[in-house]
């Protein structure tokens, strides 16, 4: 015989909801027991998401059952539900210990590496999520720590490095070119040259190859040469002599003697004369012909010497920066 459905009893719309909305609690609840996460150390987070999502689900529950009280309608947990709701409470009450110990040992690390006088600056999450549930307890609030980090100090300087940074006035060729600021350490090349690797007109290496230029051979219009310390009686060449000697006398270059030498020096050049006028003879014609071959060798001698020192200061500018970069 069929059943006669026109005396059947109707489930009100908020009933319905309320077993509906109730049964997926449940399933819920059901879930949750099956990715509890396992109670390790590295786990944390984890632990206190879950934390979370059970003190929602629990909390949840019994307000579900105090409203069907309230409508009439009787909502209640099978014993395998409530065997598993005391375990997950277990499990959410040790998740719940653990976290606060973090917090706290946290905490006392901020303080110990923060100055005396600052807040200890530890980040949580989670505040204003406290909720009652079932029974009436609020739930602790569950704030995640955050790694405190020391302060860094700076590195030492090195013992060649210099202190503060001036501008340069007037700028580098670089910065000029490209309209900005020149600005970097004392005695070293600007910031914008350093950081392209380019060279400096401010660095050690500009101020070095700087001097050496200067110390190399000033040009002919700064220095005096023999034609201003007297003239030199032109060399002839008798019939005698070969062409191969001819050839080293005009290959000759010429003698320059920078000023800044002794005056006593000067002074005697400045009294060359030709010997044909000198109105000598003998002997003191001969020795005034040596002395002039002595001046010859000195300015010779006088003239590679600031080549070589010309040489020196280009292969210890080279060295320099080969080092340097």
């Amino acid at each position: 015989m069929a059943f006669p459905f026109d005396t059947a009893q109707v489930l009100s719309p908020e009933a319905e909801s309320l077993q509906r909305g109730f049964s997926e609690l449940r399933q819920k609840m059901e879930a949750e027991s099956k990715c509890v996460p396992d109670d390790r150390p590295d786990l944390m987070v984890e632990k206190e998401e879950w934390c979370r999502r059970w003190n929602k689900i629990s909390s949840d529950i019994g307000i579900f059952i105090a409203a069907g009280k309230d409508k009439g309608v009787a909502l209640a947990l099978t014993a395998e539900d409530v065997a598993r709701g005391k375990e997950l409470v277990g499990i959410h009450d040790r998740f719940v210990e653990q976290l606060h110990a973090l917090k706290e040992m946290a905490a006392r690390q901020a303080e110990i590496s923060e100055p005396q006088g600052a807040p200890a600056d530890v980040s949580m999450e989670g505040e204003g999520d406290e909720e009652e549930d079932a029974d009436g307890e609020s739930e602790v609030p569950i704030k995640r720590p955050t790694r405190v980090r020391k302060a860094k100090h700076p590195a030492p300087k090195d013992d060649d490095s210099d202190d503060g940074m001036i501008l340069h006035d007037p700028p580098c060729d670089r910065c000029a070119k490209r309209d900005t600021e020149c600005f970097g350490p004392e005695k070293r090349g600007c910031t914008e040259c350093r950081n392209s690797k380019q060279a400096c007109s401010y660095s050690r290496i500009a101020r070095a190859k700087g001097k050496a230029s200067a110390r190399r051979p000033m040009a002919a219009s700064k220095v005096r040469v023999g034609s201003s310390l007297g003239s030199e009686p032109p060399i002839t060449i008798s019939d005698g002599e070969d062409m191969a000697s001819a050839s080293r006398i005009s290959k000759t270059k010429p003698v320059v003697l920078i000023q800044g030498r002794k005056r006593k020096l000067a002074d005697v050049e400045e009294e060359d004369f030709a010997l044909a006028d000198s109105g000598l003879s003998g002997e003191d014609l001969i020795l005034a012909g040596k002395l002039r071959g002595v001046y010859a060798k000195f300015r010779t001698i006088q003239g590679l010497m600031s080549e070589v020192a010309n040489e020196l200061d280009m292969m210890r500018a080279h060295v320099t920066k080969k080092a340097r970069f």
